[in-house]
């Protein structure tokens, strides 16, 4: 006969296979069980009380809870307890736990051989070290972690030694079937994690490339967004030029401002007024500042030789693509008020300083139109 600590054998010698037969109708403990389990020697009688109160106590505040909740008295009582479960599963981790602290103390130094546990998936760890040899006493050992049934097969231990209790004698024969078995059984485990894991890299490829067509198909947007808005305002600035007058051409409106955008003028311009749902365009307007000397005998800020004699750069075509960059991510924004509401941002892009202003609409057409622009060396 072989020496064998096996968890399962133990547990059910003093515990019930149904959780629900440890306690009667009114959550008391029944006796029975109580007397197997004292006759644990590694068990004391204060260790068994404290852990079937821990569990009654935590019945009894479940079932006062679901009460509390308009659950009647037998629902909550049923939802409580599940069965008994819990006071199974806490009653079953003790024993193991105080069982392999025993075999600890009374097996010291001995060789053993690591005998599988039965869960179904048992832990991937353990099952490493199933069949092989090691010594009590010296590094982790069955039992000892929470919830773990894993066995021990004790080498060179009599099973005639008059301290060896007959729950520990097993035919060697059950015993090299019980190894082979938990073998079998974490090899198919293994499987099911690996096929598992497999599935899951497989979604999460899966989610990536999405991810990454989502992300193509934005920037291609993005993309002929720019290219759209060059065309337009390239088409918008000849056509000014051409009529060199304001004429009524549709304008160009490259972006509506959200609360984010809108909270954020609203801080830096110290002001309460929500912009929120107000657009950005490009209009003729740009007349004001595209052309040199207009008809009318004002100076725009299009005229190279006018505006360098100022310390300034003349307005050219490529820099009203900057205007959407300019509002978004100005490095400084003003306001002022006399003859309706205008805002004035600067961005400084590479070696050039640009300050670009639009007037705001009433409330009711909600458009932010350009006023000027130039630009500061």
């Amino acid at each position: 006969m072989s020496v064998v600590f096996d968890p399962d054998r133990i547990l059910e010698k003093v515990l019930p296979k149904k959780a629900d037969d440890l306690l009667t109708s009114d959550l008391k403990f029944r006796d029975k069980f109580k007397q197997n389990l004292l006759r644990l020697d590694f068990l004391t009688k204060g260790d068994i009380n404290k852990g079937i109160a821990k569990s009654l106590q935590f019945y009894n505040r479940k079932i006062k809870d679901l009460k509390a909740q308009g659950e009647s008295a037998a629902e909550a009582k049923a939802q409580a307890i599940n069965g008994g479960a819990l006071l199974k599963a806490r009653l079953s981790d003790l024993v193991v736990e105080k069982a392999s602290e025993d075999i600890k103390e009374k097996f010291a130094g001995k060789q053993y051989i690591w005998l599988p546990s039965s869960a179904e998936d048992p832990d991937p760890v353990h099952a490493l070290n199933y069949g092989k040899t090691f010594i009590v006493g010296e590094g982790e050992q069955p039992g000892e972690r929470y919830g773990c049934r894993c066995g021990m097969e004790f080498l060179g231990v009599s099973h005639t030694d008059p301290d060896i209790p007959d729950i520990m004698k097993v035919n060697p024969g059950k015993v090299k079937q019980q190894l082979e078995t938990g073998k079998a059984r974490a090899q198919e485990a293994a499987k099911a994690r690996v096929a598992d894991i497999e599935a899951r890299i497989k979604e999460a490829d899966a989610k990536i490339k999405d991810i990454e067509a989502r992300e193509a198909q934005v920037k291609q947007a993005e993309a002929q967004k720019a290219i759209d808005f060059e065309t337009k305002t390239y088409d918008l600035y000849d056509k000014v030029l051409k009529d060199n007058k304001i004429d009524a051409i549709e304008p160009i409106k490259y972006r509506v401002i959200d609360k984010s955008e809108s909270k954020k003028l609203m801080i830096d311009l110290k002001i309460q007024k929500d912009l929120t749902g107000y657009t950005h365009e490009i209009n003729s307007e740009i007349y004001h500042f595209i052309t040199g000397i207009r008809a009318n005998g004002k100076a725009g800020h299009g005229d190279a030789i006018f505006e360098s004699k100022i310390g300034q750069i003349a307005v050219q075509k490529k820099d009203l693509l900057l205007i959407p960059e300019i509002t978004k991510n100005y490095d400084s924004v003003s306001i002022k008020t006399r003859g309706g509401m205008k805002l004035r941002y600067v961005k400084k892009i590479k070696e050039k300083t640009y300050y670009y202003s639009e007037s705001v609409s009433n409330p009711k057409s909600k458009v932010l139109r350009p006023k000027t622009m130039f630009i500061k060396k």
